[in-house]
Order: structure tokens, then sequence, then C-alpha cells
């Protein structure tokens, strides 16, 4: 597991501030990003759990909420670090290899299985705002599953 966990470091941080500008989701997010810093109103039906640690690791960096994040390819701010407006995804993103590893485990399913469902998740390229989710998910799953008094064995 400790070698899905720093693989899934190497594969999220590895080129991070790259592209210096602005990408798909980051129109979105950012926007509501900058809203959270400088209390400006918007709008929003998803769940702001997300978003709001994102905030949080943005506001800590010194992001004051200026880029405007009008469009893609939208060149960054030179006072906005890029690196940790994208980290707290990357870190959750890492941090899901490791968790399926230990799911597909607890369902029963061989090291040989476990470790391709973690490898197999450690090269999914993706790596926004979901990978929270994906993380939230996963680790709700894994819990459950060990509460209701399995050992992770399939009984046999």
């Amino acid at each position: 597991m400790a070698l899905l966990l720093g693989a899934g470091f190497l594969t999220r941080f590895y080129g991070l501030n790259w592209p210096p500008q602005v990408v798909f989701d980051e129109v979105h997010f950012g926007k509501f990003i900058s809203g959270y810093i400088t209390g400006r109103y918007f709008f929003d039906i998803h769940p702001p759990l997300g978003k709001l640690l994102i905030a949080a690791v943005a506001w800590w960096s010194g992001y004051d909420g200026t880029q405007p994040f009008e469009t893609i390819g939208e060149h960054y701010h030179p006072h906005v670090d890029i690196f940790m407006l994208r980290a707290l995804p990357a870190t959750f993103g890492a941090a899901l290899p490791p968790l399926m590893y230990a799911l597909a485990r607890e369902l029963g399913c061989s090291r040989t299985a476990a470790t391709l469902v973690g490898g197999l998740v450690l090269l999914d390229g993706y790596c926004g705002d979901g990978t929270l989710i994906g993380l939230a998910v996963v680790a709700g799953v894994n819990g459950s599953n060990g509460s209701n008094g399995s050992n992770g064995s399939n009984g046999s």
C-alpha cells in the first residue's frame, strides 16, 4: 500500500504546474473559490465541501481571489500559486489507489487482484474535484464494509 501511495503522489504531483493556464474545470471551480475568498455572492447548486477545502488551501497559500477564471486557456496571474490551487485534488487523487487496494482486499480479492485494482486507479489520469468525492465514497464503503463484522473473506 505504501508503494501505491508513493506512486500515487508521484503520478498526481508530477507536472502539476503545467499547463500554466486555466484548464477545463478550473474555469468553474476557480470562480467559486474566488467567490469564497472575496465574499462575493454566487449561486452553486452543488454541495460546497470540495470547493471550500480548496478555497481554504488557496487562502492559506496567499491567493487573493482576483484571478477571473473566465475562459479555458487564460493565463494565471503571476502572483497565483497554481501548484497550491491544484494540490488538494491531487492529494486526494494520490490517496485513492491504496484505498482502492484496501477496499478490494476487504471485499475478499486476492493480493494480485487488489494490486490490479490499485494499479488501474493509479494509472487513471483524472485528477480534479471529483477525487474528493471518490475518496469519500471509497472510504465510506470501506468503513461500512468493515463494520458489518466480516473479515473480508467471502465466507470460505
